[in-house]
């Protein structure tokens, strides 16, 4: 049996990274990785937890260069120390494609499962794939289309969080232990990471005040919840529901409509069919780094997907609780609720494969 590492630092990419190790360690195969929760309880022996890997965007790389130089040693340490024979990487494309480097010098079997959005940005980091990867896994169709348009070679067999999400039973308990009143439910989902909870937050939460049709559940992260609970302390906000991670897909399938921070919440909404909003704002710094960038039209991964605006997007300066609002009335009619669902049984047919993960360790394996 061969021994895997797994490295991740996204809380999305803990979870792929649960699902593919869950699936490895019952085939009889050692998995060791870096990691959250969700690794953890698939048995994975965490070296080193994810809440102390999370930077967000440009400047905060640049203000921790010494403590991300520290950090690439220690999982090289970690992978070394765990005797692994084959290294996945799963998104975090800055430290990964560093990790991947060296791993290709230590003569390891190297995937990447989810590779860096190169069709987004920096498509010069495509080289630094091919020449240090052995295995590319991709998650969506037009990226194997963009990838083969470089000559790359990549495999695709779905995405995972389709099956997840198709298996997932509901909680008829759910209102009742979160004390939920029988109003349509907005989920509101304001990211994993302090910086873009602190900018958005405060316009979600002013935005909804006066919708009084509806109850608001913040979904929230457990290493998040002191700053979104100072947050709604400050906008002298209380009727608002905190619901944890763990309850977190319970919470989309009772919600009626979401408004969330770009990146993959923005898929999982449109995989629960639930009308949204998305939203995104930035340090300015950061935002005129990406302006210069950024190569696609759209940021929500479900534009991204449909190569289309099937879901609006407020982003820095846009997001207004004013703009925030009127675009929440405006989904929420019945024409414009129809349209987007129907959009998103496209989004999720091009995804769902009922084998995903089973087929994925598979090609893995071979390599």
């Amino acid at each position: 049996m061969a021994r895997y590492f797994i490295v991740t630092g996204e809380p999305s990419g803990d979870r792929l990274g649960a699902l593919l190790a869950s699936e490895l360690l019952t085939l009889g195969h050692s998995v060791g990785g870096w990691g959250g929760s969700s690794m953890h309880d698939a048995g994975v022996d965490i070296d080193q937890d994810i809440k102390e890997l999370k930077l967000m965007g440009w400047t905060d790389v640049v203000k921790q260069i010494p403590r991300f130089v520290k950090l690439l040693s220690d999982c090289k340490k970690h992978i070394t120390n765990f005797k692994a024979d084959h290294i996945i990487l799963i998104d975090y494309g800055s430290f990964n494609l560093r990790i991947a480097k060296w791993a290709k010098r230590q003569n390891l079997k190297v995937t990447f499962y989810s590779p860096p959005k190169v069709w987004a940005s920096r498509p010069s980091r495509i080289e630094k794939l091919k020449r240090y990867c052995d295995q590319i896994i991709v998650l969506f169709p037009f990226e194997q289309s963009y990838f083969a348009s470089k000559n790359v070679t990549t495999e695709y067999f779905g995405h995972p969080f389709c099956n997840e999400i198709s298996r997932h039973k509901p909680d008829p308990d759910f209102r009742e232990r979160h004390q939920l009143t029988p109003k349509d439910i907005i989920a509101i989902l304001p990211g994993s990471r302090s910086s873009e909870i602190s900018r958005t937050l405060p316009i979600y939460l002013e935005s909804i005040k006066d919708l009084q049709d509806y109850q608001a559940c913040i979904a929230c992260a457990n290493d998040m919840k002191p700053l979104i609970a100072k947050i709604l302390k400050e906008l002298e906000h209380s009727d608002f529901h905190l619901i944890p991670e763990d309850d977190y897909y319970n919470l989309l399938l009772h919600s009626s409509l979401a408004i969330c921070t770009s990146g993959t919440a923005s898929l999982e909404v449109a995989l629960f069919k639930i009308p949204q909003v998305v939203g995104y704002k930035t340090s300015s710094l950061n935002y005129h780094i990406a302006k210069r960038l950024i190569l696609t039209k759209y940021i929500s991964l479900v534009n991204i997907i449909s190569d289309k605006e099937v879901v609006k997007e407020l982003i820095q300066h846009e997001l207004t609780y004013e703009n925030l609002q009127a675009n929440i009335i405006r989904v929420c009619k019945i024409d414009a609720t129809s349209r987007i669902k129907k959009e998103y049984d496209g989004i999720i047919s091009a995804l769902y494969n009922t084998n995903c993960v089973k087929e994925s360790i598979a090609a893995i394996i071979r390599v």
